[in-house]
């Protein structure tokens, strides 16, 4: 078997921890803190925020490092770096504790276990194929937000909380070794070309633009006018994924669905996601990327347009399904896309830097659609206004040019 596609299973498995111990369980992990400490859920959030906005902001230092080192070191310090962070929370005595530790450790783990890692891996493993390895290994984030949850849950109904994150902190950073032994930067480390293609003594590196870093200083990638066309048509895409993720709950209860059945339009985004992931992985292989990246933004805007006419719960469902298929098909596409346009020399250093422009447009997504709702009492200019945008990102996605397939 390809040793790529152990690779993905890797990157699966160590996004997986990543998003399900914190994406999807933030919630489960705040309530101690809240009880025990009498913290109000305006600082308990601040956990999450400190650690996405720390991590936003070194992506550019830290994907120039990815692309010179090699990656089992990032990989395994990030295992470290979640399952410390856990045992530290387990002592936890204060509540300013809490965002430190998120803010110094959370962050090293958004950035060593989640995309700016992983899809630089599979892309470096695979060319031809590079679209259905980037949605097979994206399946881990969602079923990590599936799993995860509810096991943690257990563990702390069963020993405590306390107990409960030393437990999960210190079966974590086992994994630390296991992926500093097996994760290989590249397939020329093994004797390969991407894809499993072998590498005879002339051929031991890429034949084609994916070898050559063209992009080997920030100048050169902030002038290039493909950075910034992917960048805000992705941050905007991402602004509308937030905003509903962060939203649809507070949407539907408002519309008078109890709280159980609006709960489950999230689980349905989260199942559907994954179709999504597989889907239009193995289209980004066959379809231009363009036309599966306005795909997605099509079906982030139908989601979006039904959503705004507050119709009643079947077609709300019906909703959760479209938009589940945008935000599982956008992280294959978007990193098929940055491998085409960039090339994998520099696709880290690429990918931070533009993490910082994709996060500071879709930081505005959940607070707009809040300021909307308490201006007028209801998301439906919220929905529409995110429908239009999407119109204008798929507009400037227009001049993006795709280098032909090596």
């Amino acid at each position: 078997m390809f040793y790529g596609w152990l690779i993905v299973f890797l990157v699966a498995f160590y996004q997986g921890l990543m998003s399900g111990l914190i994406n999807y369980s933030y919630g489960i992990l705040v309530v101690p803190l809240v009880e025990e400490f009498g913290a109000s859920l305006f600082v308990a959030m601040l956990g999450l925020t400190a650690a996405k906005l720390v991590s936003g902001l070194a992506s550019p230092f830290l994907g120039s490092m990815i692309d010179k080192y090699p990656m089992r070191i990032f990989v395994a310090l990030g295992a470290v770096a979640l399952g410390l962070a856990f045992i530290l929370l387990s002592y936890l005595s204060a509540v300013w504790q809490f965002p430190m530790i998120f803010g110094l450790l959370i962050a090293i783990v958004f950035a060593f276990l989640g995309p700016l890692t992983g899809s630089t891996l599979v892309s470096r493993w695979f060319s031809h194929r590079r679209g259905r390895a980037l949605g097979f290994a994206a399946l881990g984030l969602s079923v990590g937000g599936f799993v995860m949850p509810p096991v943690l849950q257990s563990l702390m109904d069963a020993l405590g909380w306390r107990s409960a994150f030393f437990a999960i902190g210190a079966t974590v950073m086992v994994t630390a070794p296991i992926f500093f032994w097996l994760i290989k930067s590249s397939p020329q480390e093994c004797g390969l070309l991407p894809d499993g293609t072998p590498a005879d003594a002339d051929s031991g590196r890429l034949q084609s633009q994916e070898g050559e870093d063209s992009y080997n200083n920030y100048r050169a990638i902030l002038t290039e006018p493909s950075f910034w066309i992917l960048g805000i048509s992705t941050g905007i895409l991402y602004a509308c994924l937030t905003a509903v993720l962060a939203n649809i709950v507070p949407y539907a209860v408002d519309l008078g669905v109890d709280k159980i059945r609006a709960a489950q339009l999230i689980s349905t985004m989260a199942l559907t996601g994954i179709i999504g992931k597989l889907a239009f992985g193995y289209v980004a292989d066959f379809m231009n990327l363009k036309i599966g990246y306005w795909l997605a933004m099509a079906f982030m805007a139908a989601g979006l347009g039904l959503l705004s006419v507050q119709p009643q719960y079947s077609f709300m469902a019906f909703a959760a399904v479209v938009v589940g298929l945008s935000i599982g098909g956008i992280i294959p596409i978007y990193g098929a896309l940055l491998a085409r346009v960039f090339g994998i020399a520099s696709y880290a250093r690429v990918m931070g830097l533009m993490r910082i422009v994709t996060l500071m447009i879709a930081m505005v997504g959940a607070p707009f659609a809040g300021l909307v709702f308490d201006m007028t009492g209801a998301f439906t200019l919220a929905f529409q206004s995110f429908a239009l945008a999407l119109l204008v990102g798929g507009i400037i996605l227009i001049p993006l040019k795709l280098p032909a397939r090596s």
